[in-house]
């Protein structure tokens, strides 16, 4: 990818960015602005980049049609404008949405305007983009790509680890993307053939896994979620989950895990001191001594989860998300976490940084690693 560039709602700096794409790229991809109100306006703004008209397409109209027929929902009139394609594009089908696509060529690329919607936009590369490209561009350089899914150490030190073995304009190239704790390493090889791509890429795989080394949980999207879940399963253990601060963001993500429900006893949120007491049998005496945001209570509410679910491992967490509540001694974003497991309890404290989502979200994955890496342990 040569160039991303975000635009506003705004019909001439949508025409001007496309025909300057056009000029400089063999494909351009737009995404969004395909829905059916009147900031919708990549169809009206590809047409007039391309010097074409908007054409309702029949096909592309029964399709949204019969999107809504099949969930007996009415159609709203202005559903229909999302039919309206420039003159002589190809209509690419939307198999889970309303609005579709479609390709074009403008100057000299080729322009493929998708929705904004991540599922939607998936949907139809997967099942229909890719395989446009690759008739397109057969001759084009073979690559070969994987992602390495990390938890635990910051941005700069994957970066420190893997420098030697990938760089963002080699071969292979690395990049670094980073979400709620997680920094993914993403290693692109090229070659003549695809059986050069892949052997350069797995060599530098291969090295970089032992860069890693146990802060490496997955790879190609992998969630820290699902690494947890493999390993409780091929443990043999059960699960239960105390929450406090993340207010039951561990057991999202770990219902999000198809057949979780073989290893996951229950997730219980004890938000306030009296659940924390009444439902976990944490001391009263203990929150009074040492707050409800202490190593000491975190590590009560894992053993009270145990103990009360009959879990084999039990995890908890408890903190101060923010924007209010903290102290000079416990900072917004102070997290405790806490494992149980096998007769003895771990507490990890974390500082974070960030808004409350942001807190809740790294905390509630840094946790799930705390797990991991007991059960790396295996005590």
């Amino acid at each position: 990818m040569a160039r991303h560039v975000a635009i506003p709602d705004l019909f001439q700096p949508l025409v001007d960015e496309i025909r300057a794409a056009a000029r400089s790229a063999d494909v351009v991809i737009l995404s969004g602005g395909l829905g059916p109100t009147v900031d919708d306006l990549t169809r009206e703004a590809a047409a007039k980049a391309a010097g074409k008209r908007l054409v309702r397409s029949t096909a592309a109209l029964r399709g949204i049609r019969a999107f809504f027929a099949k969930r007996r929902r009415p159609m709203a009139a202005n559903n229909e404008r999302q039919a309206d394609l420039p003159q002589g594009a190809v209509l690419v089908r939307n198999p889970v949405g309303t609005a579709p696509g479609f390709s074009m060529s403008v100057a000299r690329a080729l322009v493929i305007a998708l929705p904004g919607v991540p599922v939607e936009l998936r949907a139809m590369f997967d099942n229909g983009v890719a395989q446009l490209l690759k008739r397109c561009f057969p001759r084009r350089p073979t690559v070969a790509a994987q992602e390495l899914e990390t938890i635990g150490l910051a941005e700069s030190e994957v970066d420190r680890r893997l420098v030697a073995i990938a760089s963002p304009g080699g071969n292979p190239r690395l990049s670094l993307m980073v979400r709620d704790g997680i920094v993914t390493a993403r290693f692109l090889a090229r070659g003549r053939t695809a059986t050069e791509a892949r052997k350069t890429l797995a060599a530098a795989v291969k090295r970089a896994r032992g860069a890693l080394g146990r802060a490496l949980f997955g790879r190609d999207g992998v969630d820290i979620s699902d690494a947890v879940a493999a390993m409780l399963k091929d443990a043999g253990l059960t699960l239960s989950v105390a929450e406090s601060c993340t207010g039951g963001l561990i057991g999202h993500l770990l219902t999000k895990v198809a057949g979780i429900s073989a290893v996951l006893l229950e997730d219980v949120v004890t938000y306030s001191n009296e659940s924390k007491v009444k439902r976990l049998g944490v001391s009263r005496a203990l929150i009074s001594k040492h707050g409800a945001v202490s190593a000491e209570v975190c590590s009560a509410m894992a053993e009270g989860s145990a103990r009360s679910s009959g879990a084999d491992a039990a995890l908890s967490v408890t903190g101060i998300a923010g924007p209010s509540g903290g102290t000079d001694v416990k900072p917004v974003g102070l997290v405790y976490t806490a494992v149980h497991l096998r007769g003895r309890t771990t507490v990890s404290d974390l500082r974070l940084s960030g808004d409350r989502g942001a807190i809740q979200a790294r905390a509630a994955r840094l946790a799930l690693e705390h797990l991991r890496q007991r059960l790396i342990a295996g005590s």
